[in-house]
């Protein structure tokens, strides 16, 4: 009888990004994987992210954390799997709580055990906020150091980020850059939803573009306007349709008014991911033009659908859209720089081309099946069975 391989993930909740990887980590036949949440996926995280169901489980074992004695729950799946790798997707002193609770306990009894984690970063964008955040991050990383350096290993979110991890104490073999990953669009409706029925009437000729995210000031949505705007001024046929919802929509409206684009910009509300991602597959571009984000998600759902990604480099996954060749990236917060990224694909058809081309070649590189044989490899790395640090996929050359 086969001797099978455990692992466990401690995370807040049932997240679908995380999932997808982890239900193609679970098809290997040599491997159990279990997640553990400390709470349900919440009514408002599945309305901020377009989430109309529970994410696919496969073979993954999933279990959420009682909210009464739930501490002796902990003590008895760390003591009973003592043999299995555990990786806690927190690096906080005592956020969150259960998950925090566990990864101590785990490094106390001197389990094997790492963590996933993204850097941190500054996404404020008035000063004082800003001054105050980064001060914030300085002091964090004092107070987290102390943890990763218990820590055996580390998912690392992004990649370009690298240094940071590092500073923190950790070794070249210890870090593993990673992220989270979306299915391809195969699974997703072919039609379009009937809310997005008057886009079959655009003229095809037209340039199409899509936002899918938040209307608030650290997505920068109006920095997309303002540069639609400029497309406008030189005489440009395109459309765009902005997918999203928040306290800039009525200053997105009036923006959109003022800048004679009534005719070419669409406000479509926050929708359903797979709804969403249905209209991404009529358009030619995805725009991702947040000023800082540790992995910017509609980028990898464009890559998967072969469209071409217009992305700011103050975004972790620029590294994939730069890397993959699949689309252009802009300085961040930069209007002009904006523009010209847009230009390039707008004004002509063989960069566009290509930029599809690549992101359809590149697609394979950053599916949730390769990540999941990746993350396979890591954990026999750590076990002891493989010498050699795997390779990062999206890393890999291959143009």
């Amino acid at each position: 009888m086969m001797l099978l391989r455990s692992v466990f993930y401690w995370i807040i909740f049932p997240c679908f990004l995380q999932m997808n990887t982890y239900r193609e980590l679970a098809k290997f036949n040599d491997i159990v994987v279990n997640v553990i949440c400390q709470e349900d996926v919440s009514e408002y995280r599945k309305t901020s992210y377009g989430w109309t169901s529970k994410p696919e489980l496969g073979k993954v074992n999933l279990e959420i954390l009682p909210s009464e004695g739930w501490k002796d729950r902990v003590i008895k799946i760390l003591e009973k799997n003592d043999t299995a790798i555990h990786v806690f997707g927190s690096i906080l002193p005592n956020y969150p709580e259960k998950i925090a609770y566990a990864r101590d306990l785990a490094f106390s009894m001197g389990l094997k055990a790492g963590v996933i984690t993204e850097a941190p970063i500054n996404d404020e964008t008035m000063l004082m906020r800003r001054i105050v955040k980064g001060l914030k991050n300085w002091q964090q990383k004092y107070r987290i150091r102390k943890i990763a350096v218990r820590a055996q290993f580390v998912l690392a979110i992004p990649n370009s980020k690298y240094a940071y991890f590092h500073k923190l104490g950790w070794r070249e073999d210890q870090i593993f850059p990673f992220g989270y990953f979306v299915v391809d669009l195969n699974s997703v409706q072919n039609s379009l939803p009937e809310w997005a029925k008057r886009v079959e009437g655009v003229d095809q000729s037209k340039f199409k573009i899509l936002y899918a995210g938040s209307f608030v000031a650290k997505k920068s949505p109006d920095l997309l306007v303002r540069a639609l705007g400029l497309l406008h001024k030189k005489g440009s046929k395109f459309v765009c349709y902005l997918i999203g919802d928040g306290e800039q929509k009525d200053y997105l409206k009036e923006l959109v008014k003022r800048s004679e684009l009534s005719d070419s910009v669409f406000f479509f509300g926050a929708r359903p991911n797979d709804q969403y991602r249905a209209l991404m597959k009529a358009c030619d571009v995805v725009v991702v033009p947040q000023r800082r984000a540790s992995w910017g998600v509609p980028a990898l759902e464009a890559i998967q659908s072969g469209i071409a990604v217009v992305i700011s480099d103050g975004d972790g996954a620029s590294e994939l859209v730069k890397i993959g060749r699949a689309g252009r990236v802009f300085k961040s917060s930069n209007l002009q720089s904006l523009y010209k990224a847009l230009c390039d694909l707008l004004d002509n058809s063989v960069n566009l081309r290509e930029a599809k081309n690549s992101a359809n070649f590149f697609a394979k590189r950053v599916h949730p099946t390769t990540m999941a044989k990746y993350l396979n490899d890591i954990l026999l790395y750590i076990e002891g069975t493989y010498t050699e640090k795997p390779t990062v996929p999206w890393l890999e050359s291959f143009f």
